[in-house]
Formats: C-alpha cells, structure tokens, sequence
C-alpha cells in the first residue's frame, strides 16, 4: 500500500436510519424528475381540469340524488 485513499461518493457513513435513507432517496427522485408544472399555461390547464372534474362530480351526484328522491317518493300499495 502507498498510503493513497480512493475517494468515493457520500460520506464516511450511510444515513443511520432506513426512514432517513428513504426520504433521501425520494428528494433526490423528486429534483431528477423536476418541475411537471414548469409553465403558467402548464398550470392554468391543469385548474381548469380540476374544476371540469369537480363539476362533472357535481353534477353525477347531482343525477343520484335526483334518483334517489324519485325511489323513495314512489307509491308502492300493499
């Protein structure tokens, strides 16, 4: 030996828990992926889709509970 040290990445020791490893492991996940929103037009399309959503919601729970007062106003004789 020539008393050179190969120099690696990270440091001398791992994280010391496995919950730590993770969460680094997914904020370094996260910044390779980057911004999905990166333009305001990006993020414009994406409220108008979630409002269409809420909407088309709205207006399907709007039909069942139509549905259900038609049910329950019925006449059944006996």
């Amino acid at each position: 030996e020539d008393g050179f040290i190969t120099v690696t990445r990270g440091g001398r020791m791992g994280p010391a828990r496995q919950e730590e490893a993770q969460e680094k492991a997914e904020k370094q996940k996260e910044k390779q992926k980057g911004k999905e929103d990166f333009y305001r037009f990006q993020m414009r399309e994406k409220r108008k889709e979630k409002a269409n959503e809420l909407l088309k919601g709205f207006e399907e729970d709007r039909k069942k509970v139509e549905a259900m007062k038609m049910k329950r106003n019925k006449f059944r004789p006996n």
